[in-house]
């Protein structure tokens, strides 16, 4: 699992530009983590990791708009699916608890990434 913090410094940034950093960041993770597929050092099941492996689970559609933008800016494919029960999952509910451990001062909606691969 990796966490990454939006707000750098003491804050003062509006929602939007933590929202174009969150796609941003993401979008260049997803590519970083494709390019090692693509070199062979990242594999999940003895294969390759492959774009349709990777979800990005957002809040609102206009989220998953600005991350799809970023992901093609960044070469990187993807598609926009609304699907209620994908929060259903194991991987989301592990991404919950997992939050949960993080005090106030650090509100979970300042995180933006939590990537569970199996080992």
């Amino acid at each position: 699992m990796r966490l990454r913090w939006l707000n750098e410094g003491e804050g003062g940034e509006n929602a939007d530009t933590l929202d174009e950093r969150a796609a941003e960041w993401c979008a260049a993770e997803i590519a970083a983590r494709l390019q090692q597929a693509q070199q062979g050092s990242l594999k999940i099941g003895g294969r390759p990791l492959e774009a349709g492996q990777i979800a990005v689970l957002v809040r609102a559609r206009r989220h998953g708009e600005m991350v799809q933008r970023a992901h093609k800016r960044a070469g990187v494919q993807s598609v926009l699916a609304s699907r209620a029960d994908i929060f259903d999952g194991e991987e989301a509910g592990s991404a919950v608890c997992a939050l949960g451990f993080f005090p106030a001062e650090r509100p979970a909606a300042g995180c933006i990434s939590c990537l569970r691969l199996p080992v």
